[in-house]
């Protein structure tokens, strides 16, 4: 209601005196809205007694005056549900219509999910499905949920009559995942305002494919490991190359699991990884056979001192932002995944270059990486940190086809087996150049201007302390080349 009365009071719903018998009224899962602005006004005004209630609950309540009138003027939510002496699950907010002439609701909001199946109702206003199990309070359900309904590709996100509305989610949608459904992002365009993954339901994204999601990430799955499984396997899953990318600073809420795929060399090399999901360990089960998903330690896992230019023995915790290395596992050949676990990072992530001796051109590089679950553009990178002029904008990639040493030079290593990106030059477009290599050894692999999801790198300053930071604009979900290894020795330490 958004039309002032000139008397007498106002109310979205109006319950008579005469009505009488008892349990005679069902009322759940409605907004009663009142915007009027002069007299008295009432979201709900009931002169009937409670007991013509059998049912008044799941419903949301909004007056610019009291918010009901039973007995006498109730106000706030908790008097009206001690008139009532139900309406536990009932709201007091703003809802938020498109306009007054059109009550579909925009975007999400605590409306969504809050109401209570209702034998019969399957259906709102638009004869868009209604979830079975937390539908939307309202006659609108905005919330976009996964049916898998067609028939031949049931699981696909870009199948129109996979979703409840007939229609692939936009930006503006809130997204769920209901238990017993299985959504495979199969396209670059994927969207969504806001994603839920029901306890019980399936989220993959799928190789070089792209959800992008406006705010919060939740996965009600806990643990995400399906329990009893064999080969094991997790309810949400970015696959190898896949990305998800998210728009604000949000905190997510549940694990997911999330594979990098490797090309084991010859059981000496090391990766420069990074993990993309809070708190993974880059030692203890990082490795997953691609076929019995069993996983495994890495042999060893490294850090990078920035004042000796050397590598030295690492527990592999978790550090934001921190590069590692992590050499391939002892065993195998092929191909093996690095699987990472824990919540998807998003936001700023703030990271500390340093340099111990500013004066000289060896020393001042750190082992850093894209701490988030898409690729990072590394212009977008530089740009927004360099406001000192002291990073340096070329970033250095170890290829590790390149390189045939097996022992440390320290500061004394001339680099031959790093790939490098300059992105500077030119302007918004960048330079890559190809490693040298050692005798006999070519590089082979062109670093661009995005680096994958897991995927670490050195990056220099000049100064002997500079703040930098990894922000969602920096985020992208452009195709990136990959960097594998590096050689060693079985125990010690190697080059930078």
């Amino acid at each position: 209601m958004t039309t002032n009365q000139t008397t007498g009071i106002g109310s979205a719903l109006y319950v008579y005196s005469s009505i009488s018998a008892a349990n005679a009224i069902d009322l759940r899962n409605n907004i009663f809205a009142n915007n009027q602005t002069t007299n008295t006004r009432y979201a709900i005004n009931s002169d009937a007694a409670k007991t013509v209630f059998s049912n008044i609950d799941y419903n949301d309540y909004y007056s610019t005056g009291s918010l009901g009138y039973l007995g006498s003027a109730r106000a706030p939510l908790a008097n009206w549900q001690t008139a009532t002496g139900k309406d536990l699950n009932s709201l007091n907010i703003t809802p938020p219509f498109i306009s007054s002439a059109d009550l579909h609701l925009t975007g999400c909001s605590l409306l969504e999910s809050a109401a209570t199946p209702i034998a019969g109702i399957t259906t709102d206003i638009d004869a868009d499905l209604r979830s079975s199990t937390n539908p939307d309070i309202g006659a609108d359900e905005s919330k976009m949920y996964f049916t898998g309904a067609n028939l031949t590709t049931p699981t696909l996100w870009n199948v129109n009559n996979n979703w409840s509305s007939f229609n692939i989610p936009t930006s503006d949608k809130c997204v769920n995942i209901p238990s017993g459904k299985t959504a495979v992002v199969n396209i670059t365009t994927a969207v969504a305002k806001k994603v839920t993954v029901d306890a019980g339901g399936y989220l993959t994204i799928s190789p070089n494919q792209a959800l992008t999601v406006t705010d919060v990430f939740t996965n009600s799955n806990v643990p995400n490991l399906v329990a009893a499984s064999s080969p094991k396997q997790y309810y949400v899953t970015i696959e190898n190359d896949g990305n998800l990318l998210q728009t604000n600073k949000v905190t997510n809420v549940g694990a997911i699991a999330a594979r990098r795929e490797i090309n084991i060399r010859d059981h000496n090399q090391y990766n420069y990884a990074v993990s993309p999901l809070l708190n993974t360990n880059l030692n203890t089960n990082i490795y997953e056979d691609q076929t019995s998903h069993n996983l495994s330690n890495a042999p060893f896992t490294l850090y990078h001192n920035e004042a000796t230019n050397k590598f030295y023995t690492s527990s592999g915790a978790y550090i934001a932002g921190r590069g590692l290395a992590v050499k391939e596992p002892a065993t195998g050949t092929g191909k093996i995944n690095m699987l990472f676990t824990g919540v998807p990072v998003n936001g700023s992530v703030p990271y500390t270059l340093v340099n111990s001796t500013p004066l000289d051109a060896v020393h001042g590089y750190n082992l850093i990486g894209n701490p988030y679950p898409s690729n990072l553009d590394l212009i977008s990178f530089y740009n927004e940190n360099n406001t000192t002029g002291k990073l340096d904008p070329t970033f250095y990639f170890w290829d590790s086809t390149a390189n045939s040493q097996t022992s440390q030079a320290g500061s004394g290593y001339g680099g031959e087996a790093y790939a490098k990106f300059n992105v500077s030059t030119p302007p918004g477009v960048g330079t890559p150049t190809i490693a040298t290599g050692d005798a006999g050894f070519a590089g082979t692999k062109s670093a661009t201007r995005y680096v994958k999801v897991g995927q670490a790198f050195m990056a220099r300053t000049t100064a002997g302390s500079l703040a930098v930071s990894f922000e969602n604009t920096q985020r992208a979900g452009n195709s990136a080349t990959g960097f594998f290894g590096k050689g060693a020795q079985e125990a010690a330490p190697f080059d930078r």
